[in-house]
């Protein structure tokens, strides 16, 4: 396999880098459709991507995935639950269960956040999904936003342990958030509002939600508020078994006497409307959803991306993509300096990168994927593609960090190369807010993968819109 190409070489002091091998592993998706928001899960011999999309030409959204056993290579794909009475089921996500080797997605229909088991089997690297079932049901006319599931301990009495974050109410400039857990696989869920354990205050702010979670380790989560990204930490009341999960900020110092101590806070520029900066016509109402990453080389130690103009300048439109780290000593968290992902020299005019989703490996490498036009604004032509532009063309990139994200090194994720692995036609599907991003080692190899929505550039029907994956493979 060939050795990558680095785009910015990392700095002399710094290891050799291994071998990286994106590639298209398969494509996939409900033909004629508009497949979009993947989410990914890895483990020993299998990866499984969910999504969702049209049911042929029909506007009633259903539930997809895509499973690919790495034993024989091939790809297994299809509706979930086809006859399901569920209608419109969106905004999935998936975990994987440490416990049996299957997996449990997540999603959202109505006013029910809806689970659905992989049971592995049984052949090595063979999953199939089950039925729909709703572990939390709203009153009508409440409603619920993006559901986003993450697997706790795996070593519980009754299974793995799993969380579910998720927005509650409908108000869109002061939301609230709930969460679910359950001890035993998702056979049952504990659930409860989002409370400060200190005041029993109900956490608000605005847009989604994002946890996450190493092992028996605490519940992280990240959400917007105002123009600032705030950050929080689950303990489960009963970590032996059964109940709810007690809330609090990340805080960075003691504070005066008869006050809170100061929360830990990401301050940005742009707050609302951020699909504005965008080029073209993308539905990213929430898209300035950060996006939270424990560390499992130092549980205390988290990252933080998300994207946003350099400057506060209302004319400013120009996108990056930032990192945070926050550590932890003591009793109290210190927020890094602020990086920028993506790669600085990459174009001669100003270029976009939005919607990373990062992941971060057993040895402390830093692995993050965004959406990225660098290829389409500083051309061989010196083309530029305006902000007004209604059908701009995006890529996918991947960036790494050895060092905590002090320096990183870049590859474009290939669909089939040398086409780009997402060449929009945006009048004809909306890109939404999420991209996935997966995690697996065992012994010296260490796999990324990842899931993105992009055209298929080689079919006539131009409001096809499959989802894209690519494995980055850092066996050594």
């Amino acid at each position: 396999m060939a050795a990558v190409t680095i785009v910015t070489a990392p700095p002399a002091e710094a290891q050799q880098q291994p071998d990286v091998q994106p590639r298209m592993v398969g494509t996939y998706g409900p033909k004629h459709s508009a497949a979009t928001e993947p989410g990914v899960a890895a483990a020993s011999d299998v990866v499984v991507s969910v999504f969702f999309a049209p049911a042929g030409y029909s506007s009633r959204h259903r539930a997809w995935y895509a499973a690919y056993n790495k034993q024989t290579h091939l790809w297994a794909s299809g509706e979930i639950d086809p006859n399901t009475p569920f209608e419109a089921i969106v905004d999935l996500s998936i975990a994987c269960d440490s416990h049996d080797g299957g997996f449990l997605a997540c999603a959202l229909a109505g006013v029910d956040i809806l689970t659905c088991r992989f049971e592995p089997g049984p052949v090595s690297g063979e999953v199939t999904p089950r039925q729909w079932e709703s572990a939390h049901h709203s009153s009508p006319g409440f409603s619920l936003d993006k559901p986003w599931i993450v697997a706790g301990d795996p070593d519980m009495p009754a299974g793995q342990e799993y969380y579910v974050v998720y927005m509650i109410g409908s108000d869109a400039d002061d939301f609230g958030y709930g969460y679910l857990r359950s001890v035993n696989g998702g056979e049952s869920w504990d659930q409860g509002p989002i409370k400060f354990a200190s005041s029993a205050e109900l956490v608000r702010g605005q847009f989604c939600a994002q946890p996450t979670v190493d092992g028996d380790g605490p519940l992280y989560v990240a959400y917007a508020a105002g123009n600032t990204i705030q950050f929080l930490m689950g303990q489960d009341a009963n970590p032996g078994g059964p109940g709810g999960v007690e809330f609090s900020r990340l805080c960075k110092e003691p504070g005066e006497p008869g006050e809170d101590p100061p929360p830990v806070v990401v301050t940005v520029n742009r707050t609302y409307q951020l699909n504005l900066c965008i080029p073209g016509n993308f539905d990213t109402i929430g898209g300035r959803v950060p996006q939270l990453a424990v560390d499992p080389s130092n549980p205390n130690r988290l990252c933080i991306v998300y994207h946003d103009t350099p400057t506060s300048d209302p004319g400013d439109k120009d996108l990056n993509v930032y990192l945070h780290m926050l550590t932890k000593t003591g009793e109290y968290w210190e927020l890094g300096p602020k990086r920028q992902i993506n790669d600085p020299l990459a174009t001669t005019y100003e270029s976009d990168q939005f919607m990373p989703s990062p992941i971060v490996d057993k040895s402390g490498r830093i692995h993050v994927i965004y959406v990225d036009d660098q290829k389409h604004t500083d051309g061989p032509e010196g083309d530029l593609q305006p902000d007004t532009m209604q059908n701009p063309k995006f890529d996918v990139f991947y960036a790494w960090s050895e060092d905590q994200g002090q320096n990183w090194s870049y590859r474009e994720l290939f669909a089939t190369p040398p086409e780009p692995a997402l060449d929009c036609v945006l009048q004809h599907f909306t890109l939404r807010e999420y991209i996935g991003i997966a995690w697996y080692t065992s012994g010296s190899t260490s796999e990324i993968w990842t899931a993105f929505p992009g055209t298929y550039t080689l079919d006539p029907q131009a409001k096809d819109a499959v989802i894209w994956s690519s494995l980055i493979d850092w066996s050594e």
